[in-house]
């Protein structure tokens, strides 16, 4: 009964909020919709998520059904601009009506007794599951059919079958987080001393495309009569805290980035030599006829997925797939072709022209066409 009345005290709250307060800051994790479908926008609010769920049984006229009507519409015509004006517009007036609930549930972080948790505590968030309804002509922010409060959400899996089964596996509280490179993604960590990089689906990242990465690494880690790539090894799986078949991500050799930046993109260029250039724009060439040699394609080839390490050699990582607009054709993703677009483009940054103006074989062939 007492969670009841607290909870009725946060209906009203929610109806009396104050948008000059200070607000507390968030992010939207994930946005879940379709054509005639419920649409679920989660928000990240000091480490509690919370689920907004607009429902198609919500009443004609209401503020609800006309988003999810607008979404339908965009979708059904492919209206990039029209979804993304729609998701802009509901997100701001979610996060200002759900403040309420993000002070109450989310207004402090406990006491952290271990300086580094280990990966299940980060990717195993408590979860509010709220919906967006009508009342009076006003939009609110209320409880979802229930007052429990709080729940534990899962990340997403992968059943360990669809993988090499020589492959070590590592139960995810084995793996203790040293940094976050990436939110919700990517780690620097540490299994049982050993220095690593996880990488996990979480919450933002697609099953399909972490499938497809550990799937490249392990048919690179078996394939015979090759050099040593410049691609971090794979070293395990990670597998699920309630469910050591469901694999949830993977360990891979942690890559000690040098001084020239996180990423190749944002490395300053203006402050590296032509010679270091050639030299990363052939390394790049060879890891890449190499990777091709082998029946391996790297996808979504940009200078951003790409590491330089204390030593001045690049490293090719995310091997998920997809394409970037500016670096490959969409048309082009998950192929030969687009790989070589990406590079094309790569050494344009690196301003390699005599890389390619030597011709090499990886690269001749295209600029013959």
């Amino acid at each position: 009964m007492a969670i009841e009345k607290e909870i009725q005290s946060l209906c009203v709250k929610a109806l009396e909020f104050d948008s000059s307060q200070c607000p507390m800051p968030n992010a939207v994790v994930s946005i879940d919709s379709g054509i005639n479908a419920d649409c679920i926008i989660t928000f990240d609010c000091n480490g509690k998520f919370f689920e907004v769920r607009l429902s198609t049984e919500a009443p004609q006229g209401s503020v609800e059904h006309g988003y999810l009507e607008r979404l339908t519409s965009a979708l059904e015509f492919k209206n990039e601009e029209e979804l993304d004006s729609i998701f802009e517009k509901l997100s701001d007036l979610l996060a200002e009506l759900c403040q309420p609930w993000f002070s109450r549930f989310a207004g402090f972080r406990r006491e952290n007794t271990h300086p580094r948790p280990s990966l299940d505590i980060l990717l195993y968030p408590e979860v509010l599951e709220l919906e967006l309804i009508t009342i009076d002509g006003q939009p609110r922010v209320n409880l979802r059919n229930t007052v429990e409060g709080l729940r534990v959400s899962a990340p997403s899996s992968i059943h360990k079958e669809f993988f090499n089964v020589d492959t070590p596996t590592f139960n995810i509280s084995e793996v203790e987080v040293l940094e976050t490179i990436k939110k919700d993604t990517v780690f620097k960590a540490s299994v049982h001393g050993t220095t690593v990089c996880a990488k996990v689906i979480g919450h933002r990242f697609s099953t399909q495309a972490l499938q497809r990465e550990i799937l490249c690494l392990q048919r690179i880690a078996t394939a015979e009569s090759i050099p040593q790539l410049c691609v971090p090894a794979l070293l395990g799986l990670i597998l699920s805290e309630t469910n050591e078949t469901l694999v949830i991500g993977f360990l891979m050799e942690y890559i000690d980035r040098g001084p020239f930046g996180p990423d190749l993109f944002l490395t300053n260029l203006d402050s590296i030599s032509q010679m270091q250039r050639d030299k990363w724009g052939l390394q790049l060439v060879d890891c890449i006829r190499r990777l091709h040699d082998i029946g391996i394609i790297w996808g979504d080839a940009k200078a951003d997925n790409i590491i330089v390490d204390k030593k001045g050699n690049p490293w090719l990582v995310d091997f998920g797939g997809g394409w970037t607009d500016g670096w490959v054709d969409s048309g082009l993703a998950d192929t030969q072709a687009g790989d070589l677009q990406g590079l094309h483009q790569i050494l344009d940054l690196l301003c390699c022209s005599k890389v390619k103006k030597d011709r090499h074989p990886l690269l001749q062939s295209e600029q013959e066409d």
